[in-house]
């Protein structure tokens, strides 16, 4: 397989499970939650990093993301209508998402895995963030540390294009032109 997922910690696994159960026993269910285990409905486990706007302003790349949750895409047969997410040091439970990134990253995932360029490497699945520009991407890391890939997962900003892939030099200067952008150019003092 050209894609890797790495498993999470089985305190995350246990967390996410509790929760899950947890809120399919409330009365008035604030998710449509898949009706099978929590151990059946949990797939495509990774790690969230994130990159603020700040790194990216001043010159660092991907080497300045920090790992700030494990997550898994919750869903039943081959679906993803959310994704749990827990604390990279402690595995308790952060939150559940339901928003439109779910199926996005499940469906990237899908399209990139046929491309020629991931079939013919060892990637590792992962998702960046970079919050401050609405910017989520599957981050394929490269297993033998040669070129990483990035993907877009819709809805993109513009400027990115969802589900291309983009080497890792791309990627960053797109992202750091969006950044500079974003950040005010004379940041007023907080009162």
């Amino acid at each position: 397989m050209a894609i890797s997922l790495r498993s999470a910690p089985e305190r995350a696994v246990q967390s996410i499970g509790a929760a899950l159960k947890a809120l399919s026993a409330m009365p008035a269910q604030p998710f449509a939650l898949p009706a099978e285990e929590p151990g059946e409905v949990l797939h495509h486990p990774h790690t969230i990093y994130h990159l603020g706007l700040e790194d990216l302003v001043s010159g660092k790349g991907l080497g300045a993301a920090k790992p700030v949750r494990w997550a898994y895409l919750v869903g039943a047969g081959g679906t993803a209508s959310a994704i749990a997410e827990v604390t990279y040091d402690r595995q308790e439970l952060s939150q559940l998402n339901q928003g439109p990134y779910a199926a996005g990253i499940l469906n990237t995932l899908a399209r990139a895995e046929t491309t020629h360029k991931i079939k013919g490497g060892d990637y590792e699945f992962n998702v960046l963030r970079i919050p401050g520009i609405y910017v989520v991407a599957l981050w394929l890391k490269d297993m033998a540390g040669a070129a990483d890939l990035l993907v877009p997962v819709a809805p993109a900003p513009q400027r990115l294009e969802a589900d291309r892939i983009y080497s890792e030099e791309e990627f960053t200067g797109i992202v750091r032109m969006l950044a500079g952008r974003a950040l005010p150019s004379n940041p007023r003092p907080l009162r």
